[in-house]
């Protein structure tokens, strides 16, 4: 999937640091359940995706 949000399409930095608070962070990596685990999802590689990190904290455990 390479470097493009799954939500947005846009490009993610994958140098932004991933700890919370620290400039940046929001446009850095995040792992995506599509179907979220809450959901019935299951943690494997085809049910996962790359977003930001506040594109998956605003999708929280939403159906796409």
């Amino acid at each position: 999937y390479g470097s493009i949000c799954y939500l947005c399409y846009e490009e993610i930095d994958l140098d932004a640091p991933r700890s919370v608070n620290q400039p940046g962070w929001r446009d850095g990596l995040h792992i995506d359940h599509v179907i979220p685990i809450a959901k019935g999802g299951h943690d494997t590689l085809d049910n996962l995706r790359p977003t930001h990190a506040r594109c998956n904290l605003n999708k929280q455990a939403k159906l796409i």
